[in-house]
C-alpha cells in the first residue's frame, strides 16, 4: 500500500497519470510520493493503491474518503508487477530417436517469474527464436519442446536450440538449450534374418532402418557366388528380393553394413522365402 499527496488537484486525473508514470520501474513496496498539482495552492488529496495480479490497481481513494472507479487507471498498467519473466528452463533435455515416430515429446518449459519461483500462468509467446541453429527439428506445442522433423539428421548426437518467452509487459528472456538425442549401438541392433517378398503387404523388404541415425551408412546384399545384388546407402531403402528387375529364387544370400561414421562393419546370412 502507498500514498499520494497532492499539491493541488487542478485535475485529478493529471495528478494520477504523473503518479502513475512515475511508478515505472520502480518496486512494488511501499512509496509516499510528492507530485505538483500547480495554482500554488497547498489544498491536498491523497491516493492510496496496491498492487494485485487481475488489477494494476486495487484501489485507491481521496482524502475526503470518496471512492473513485476501480479500474479508473487499470488501462495504464504500469503497477502490474505480476509474472514477469526472470527465466525458461526445460524439464529434460534428451530423447530417443524413433525409426517409426516423428513426433517425440522431449521435455516441459517452466518460467521463473517475478512474483513466484515457478509461474502458475501459461507464458506468452513460447516459441523457438529463429530459424537458426537445429530449430528446424524441433517445435513447441503448449509449452512442450518436440522433435518434430522426418529428417534423420544422420551423425547428429547433440542439438542447439534458441529458445524465447515474452511477457505481458514485452520483457524477452532467450536461452540456449542442448538436446541430446540416444540412438541404439550399431552393434546391439537386432537385424532380421529372413524376408518374404510375396506381395502380401508383410515383410516384402529387408532393410536396416536402425541405422538411419549413422552417417555414412553402405548396405550390400551378395549372392553365394558373391555377385552384389543390392546396394544403398539409405537406410530408409529396402531391398525387395529383385535383381536387374528380376524376383530372384528362394534361398540364402548375404549382407555387409558399414558405417562410415564409426568404421564398423557387420555380416551376416539372409533368408528369402515367398510363402
Amino acid at each position: 500500500m502507498a500514498s499520494l499527496k497532492l499539491r493541488k488537484p487542478f485535475g485529478l486525473l493529471l495528478g494520477l497519470l504523473l503518479c502513475t508514470t512515475s511508478l515505472q520501474g520502480q518496486s512494488s513496496s511501499p512509496l509516499t510520493l510528492n507530485v505538483a498539482g500547480g495554482y500554488g495552492q497547498n489544498t491536498s488529496s491523497s491516493l492510496a493503491y496496491s498492487v494485485g495480479e487481475k488489477s494494476s490497481i486495487s484501489f485507491y481513494t481521496t482524502a475526503t474518503a470518496s471512492t473513485l472507479s476501480a479500474g479508473f487507471l487499470q488501462d495504464f498498467g504500469f503497477l502490474d508487477r505480476d509474472h514477469l519473466v526472470l527465466d525458461l528452463s526445460l524439464s529434460n533435455a534428451s530423447f530417443a530417436g524413433s525409426t517409426t515416430q516423428f513426433f517425440i515429446p522431449v521435455g516441459d518449459f517452466t518460467v521463473k517469474t517475478s512474483r513466484t519461483t515457478t509461474s502458475t500462468k501459461t507464458p506468452l509467446f513460447t516459441n523457438l527464436f529463429g530459424p537458426g541453429y537445429d530449430n528446424p527439428y524441433f517445435e513447441i506445442k503448449d509449452n512442450v519442446l518436440f522433435w518434430s522433423s522426418a529428417d534423420p539428421a544422420p551423425g547428429k548426437e547433440t542439438f542447439l536450440i534458441l529458445a524465447q518467452v515474452l511477457d505481458r509487459k514485452g520483457n524477452q528472456v532467450a536461452k540456449f538449450f542442448e538436446i541430446k538425442r540416444t540412438r541404439p549401438e550399431f552393434s546391439a541392433l537386432i537385424i532380421t534374418n529372413t524376408f518374404s517378398p510375396n506381395g502380401d503387404g508383410l515383410n516384402d523388404t529387408w532393410g536396416v532402418p536402425g541405422i538411419r541415425f549413422y552417417e555414412g551408412a553402405r548396405i550390400s546384399v551378395y549372392d553365394r557366388g558373391g555377385v552384389r545384388l543390392f546396394y544403398t546407402e539409405s537406410p530408409d531403402e529396402g531391398w525387395d528380393g529383385t535383381f536387374n528387375g528380376k524376383q530372384l529364387p528362394v534361398s540364402s544370400y548375404f549382407w555387409t553394413i558399414e558405417i562410415g561414421e564409426t568404421g564398423e562393419m557387420r555380416r551376416g546370412m539372409l533368408n528369402l522365402i515367398r510363402k
